[in-house]
């Protein structure tokens, strides 16, 4: 079976500006790829980097004919093999959501959801990173607990229920939203749900909405106050996109809860979901920009304050658009180092869908060090699927052409080859060893037992022991190997016993049956005249008139 292979850079974070967008288009190409064939991306290595120029300069057309003989005698041959099979498995891992609150004392208090996925996936999950998206997004969330929890601890609490959920599967179209939403009590008063997103980069955050908010929604207003809390030199916007109900997959988590009737936005700083680097392998740590990241968290986080507490945003407004720091509560309310641990925490394990369960009590036991109760819920996935073999073991092994063992063979024996040259090109017999090296009637037998019985797929046990048993005449050591096929059937009715009916047209039928007709109504009628006739004499002939006729 065949296979593609892929080489990437050791160092993705390496490659200057021209490199990544060329990179992003390979990208793009493989992930609407279609092929039966394995494709694997390799890291590059000193072996590989050998391997790859020696096909290049012996397996094309040499410059001269000479040289292409050489290279078809001692050029190296690379025969790839790989330890899973080729039939990647269903991964049957569990799945969870990771959910924890902050309560105002009163269950009917109104609720704000925040919510992150945070697996990643990719065009080679096992590679994937995706640190952006969307390990940004979890960190933040983690971020947003730890700096209002101070608010939530004693004291005045704000009206509003905050919820945290850190949601599974969400490269496969928002598993764990939907899971959440769909276990939500009717009675719950969710008035917003705040999804994260892709944090860590960029110059403009971009608040994701189906529709153009009211004036006076909780939308706008958290929008606004949101704003607020950005400097100058940053901006936020809101970019409207209607659900296409139609697609594959949701364009974005907010879009679940929308489905469910749920007031919901995304704040992230891609403006366009289709973005190449949300699913990139050149997404990893050095992709994220952590003053970007920090004043993204912040002015969420800020909005989200004065929008519980219903502050006078405006006191910090002037402040903060100059870049420098103001608060309502003394001090930052984001810590930006506590924000970097967070990130080298999210990013420290894989998060792929395999991990899902190890992650997920991960993310439990960060939480737990704030004395959060932090509840994992079971999430089942429906219409998706998720195959296994992220990771590969492919070993290069180096053969030589059939002709070089030959040419090997004869420079170890050291053989005169000549001495027989002549001979052989008339057709004669010559041998280095005495007599012909093969028996033609030996050969010939071999023929007639290898045709004897027949070699199709049912038979293959019964023939593999015939085989055996030959070698074994030669007290030669035979193993029989089991070989079990992949990806072929084999079906039954090799023979058949076939019986051949003669019949007649049908038309043969009809004119049998139109003659056999006819010639009973001719009989009829020859009885008919008989029996008159011989009524006939009768009468006469009792009547004595016969004779004197």
């Amino acid at each position: 079976m065949g296979a593609l292979l892929i080489t990437i850079p050791n160092d993705l974070s390496s490659l200057n500006n021209e490199d990544k967008r060329a990179f992003l288009e390979l990208e793009t190409e493989l992930s609407s790829f279609d092929t039966d064939q394995a494709v694997y991306l390799v890291e590059e290595s000193e072996e590989l980097k050998d391997m790859i120029s020696h096909v290049a300069a012996t397996g094309g057309k040499a410059p001269t004919a000479a040289q292409q003989l050489v290279n078809s005698i001692v050029s190296n041959n690379y025969f790839l093999t790989s330890n899973v099979n080729a039939v990647p498995p269903v991964v049957a891992a569990k799945q969870f959501n990771v959910i924890t609150s902050l309560t105002s004392g009163d269950a009917k208090s109104p609720t704000i959801v925040f919510c992150a996925h945070y697996d990643s996936a990719g065009l080679a999950p096992g590679y994937a990173v995706q640190a952006d998206s969307n390990g940004s997004g979890v960190a933040a969330l983690l971020e947003l607990y730890a700096a209002l929890r101070r608010f939530y601890s004693k004291g005045s609490r704000p009206r509003y229920n905050l919820v945290f959920a850190l949601t599974a599967g969400g490269k496969y179209n928002y598993q764990g939203a939907r899971h959440y939403i769909e276990n939500l009590n009717e009675k719950e008063d969710i008035e917003l749900a705040i999804c994260l997103d892709s944090l860590g980069n960029g110059e403009e955050l971009y608040m994701q909405v189906a529709k153009d908010p009211k004036e006076d929604s909780i939308v706008t207003r958290v929008f606004n106050r949101v704003s607020n809390g950005l400097p100058k030199n940053r901006t936020i916007e809101i970019v409207k996109k209607k659900i296409n109900t139609a697609a594959e997959t949701l364009a974005w988590e907010h879009e679940m809860f929308l489905m469910k009737k749920r007031q919901a936005v995304t704040f992230t700083h891609f403006k366009d979901h289709k973005d190449p680097m949300k699913e990139s392998l050149l997404d990893t740590k050095n992709n994220i920009n952590m003053d970007s990241f920090y004043w993204n968290v912040k002015a969420i986080a800020s909005g989200i304050i004065s929008f519980v507490y219903d502050l006078d945003d405006s006191v910090c407004a002037d402040v903060i658009a100059d870049g420098q720091e103001c608060s309502f509560v003394g001090g930052s309310i984001v810590n930006q180092k506590r924000l970097n641990d967070f990130l080298d925490m999210v990013l420290s394990i894989p998060r792929h869908a395999e991990n899902s369960e190890n992650y997920a009590k991960m993310l439990r036991n960060i939480w737990s060090r704030y004395s959060a109760k932090v509840v994992l819920q079971p999430v089942k996935f429906v219409d998706a699927v998720v195959y296994g073999h992220l990771d590969d073991k492919v070993v290069a092994h180096v053969t030589k052409p059939a002709v070089f063992e030959l040419v090997i063979g004869t420079f170890v024996y050291d053989l005169d080859d000549s001495v027989c040259a002549d001979v052989i090109a008339d057709g004669q017999e010559c041998s280095f060893v005495g007599g012909s090296i093969v028996n033609q009637k030996r050969l010939n037998d071999f023929l007639d037992m290898v045709l004897s019985i027949p070699r199709h797929a049912e038979n293959s046990e019964n023939y593999a022991k015939m085989l055996r048993n030959i070698w074994s005449r030669y007290s030669a050591k035979v193993v029989l190997q089991p070989v079990k096929f992949v990806d072929a059937v084999v079906y039954g009715h090799f023979d058949d016993k076939v019986v051949a009916h003669v019949t007649k047209p049908a038309v043969f039928e009809l004119v049998i049956g139109t003659c056999i007709a006819i010639y009973l109504l001719v009989f009829h009628q020859i009885i008919l005249r008989s029996e008159f006739i011989l009524d006939h004499f009768l009468m006469k002939f009792a009547k004595g008139g016969y004779e004197a006729q």
